[in-house]
C-alpha cells in the first residue's frame, strides 16, 4: 500500500514540492511592525522597571529634603540623576496616599472600623493635599522664575495630554523606524 507522501510525489513531481519562504519585501509589513513593536515595548517599558522603581523611591524620599540639600545633590550628580523640582512634586504626590493610609491604619489599630477609618483616611488626604498646596505656594513665592505651576486644573491636564500625545507619536516613529530596519535586514 502506498503512503500519502508517495502518492503526492507521484502525482505532482518532486520539484513542485519545494517550498520557499517569502523574501523580506514580500512578507506582510504588519508582521514586521508587530515584531518591532513587541521588542520596542519590552526594551522601553518592561526592562527599565527596576530602574524606574529605584528612581521613584529616590524622588519620593529625596523630595522631602530641604531645598539646599536637594539643590546640592542636583549640582553634584546632575539633573539627569536627580531633579530637585521633580523630586519635590513626587514627594508631595507620594505623601497624599501615605498620610491617608497611615491615619486609617492607626484608627483601625485602635479597634475602630467603618466610618471612623474612612474619616481618618479623608483627614490624611486633606493633610497631604494641604501640605502640597502650602509647598507649591511657598515655592512660587521663593523662586517664581524657576517654578511656574500654571493653572491648578488645566495645567496638569494639558501637561498630561501633551506627554501622552508626544509619547504615542514617539513610540510610533521609533517602531516604524525599527520595522524598516528589520525589513532591510539591518536590525
Amino acid at each position: 500500500m502506498k503512503q500519502l507522501e508517495d502518492v503526492v510525489r507521484d502525482s505532482m513531481g518532486s520539484e513542485d514540492l519545494e517550498v520557499s519562504l517569502p523574501s523580506e519585501k514580500e512578507r506582510p509589513y504588519l508582521l514586521d511592525y508587530i515584531g518591532a513593536l513587541t521588542g520596542y515595548l519590552w526594551d522601553r517599558f518592561v526592562a527599565p522597571v527596576p530602574r524606574v522603581a529605584a528612581r521613584f523611591l529616590l524622588y519620593a524620599v529625596g523630595g522631602g529634603l530641604s531645598c539646599g540639600v536637594k539643590e546640592r545633590i542636583e549640582e553634584r550628580y546632575g539633573r539627569e540623576f536627580f531633579d530637585a523640582e521633580r523630586a519635590t512634586l513626587w514627594n508631595m504626590a507620594a505623601k497624599i496616599p501615605l498620610y491617608s493610609g497611615l491615619l486609617a491604619l492607626r484608627v483601625s489599630s485602635l479597634g475602630y472600623t467603618g466610618e471612623p477609618v474612612l474619616n481618618a483616611a479623608a483627614a490624611g488626604l486633606a493633610v497631604g493635599v494641604g501640605e502640597g498646596v502650602i509647598r507649591l505656594f511657598g515655592a512660587a513665592i521663593l523662586a517664581p522664575s524657576r517654578f511656574t505651576p500654571g493653572d491648578l486644573i488645566l495645567g496638569p491636564v494639558s501637561w498630561m495630554g501633551e506627554k501622552l500625545y508626544n509619547g504615542i507619536r514617539g513610540v510610533h516613529s521609533d517602531v516604524a523606524e525599527l520595522t524598516e530596519q528589520r525589513r532591510s535586514g539591518k536590525g
